[in-house]
């Protein structure tokens, strides 16, 4: 269980909906929904009802509610004990170089953590994967990556991959003749160009 999960439920909980919550954490809906399904599953409880009018908390949730509340001072305490209170710190993300909305995406994040150092890697989808497994980065936009249980993966949003060509009509085997431009090995674009054209 991780301490910002712990931080989303307490939000969600005083916002009385995950729309509103995901509006003032900044966070898209899909990604608060995600965490707290998560927590639901690793605590084996239902934690919320979902109504027409947002969430309530069920008894395991107001149970939950006074755990997080507690744990949550508790480390906002050390924090005082080390320093100035919570500092943001740092934060490496990896990425390919397709992620067209990234810009919007660290916008946002920055917005709503000024504190926070934020460091870029762009590398084809495997290594970063690879990185993500090594925990060299803390978080990736990838185009498309196995399922690992060790990786929380979310879609956020989906892409029309396209051939673009200068001629009329192009066959795939019209394909196994031309020459490609493509990324290096690792590429996940170039992996399903490779499977079309073999």
């Amino acid at each position: 269980m991780e301490l910002k999960d712990l931080r989303i439920f307490r939000s969600v909980a005083a916002a009385g909906s995950i729309s509103r919550a995901a509006a003032e954490l900044n966070f898209v809906q899909s990604y608060i929904t995600t965490r707290m399904k998560a927590l639901e599953a690793e605590l084996d409880a239902e934690l919320l009802l979902r109504t027409s009018r947002g969430t309530m908390l069920t008894p395991d949730g107001e149970k939950l509610l006074k755990h997080a509340d507690g744990i949550l001072a508790r480390v906002d305490d050390l924090h005082e004990d080390f320093g100035n209170g919570p500092r943001e710190g740092s934060v490496t993300v990896g990425t390919v170089e397709t992620i067209t909305r990234l810009p919007e995406i660290l916008t946002a994040y920055q917005l709503s953590h000024p504190e926070a150092n934020i460091s870029v890697y762009t590398d084809v989808t495997k290594n970063i994967t690879r990185q993500i497994m090594d925990r060299e980065i803390d978080c990736a936009f990838v185009a498309d990556s196995a399922h690992h249980p060790k990786i929380n993966k979310m879609e956020i949003l989906r892409e029309r991959l396209v051939l673009i060509s200068n001629a009329p009509e192009i066959t795939m085997a019209d394909l196994k003749q031309k020459p490609m431009l493509v990324f290096k090995k690792g590429c996940s674009y170039r992996a399903k160009l490779e499977k079309m054209a073999a």
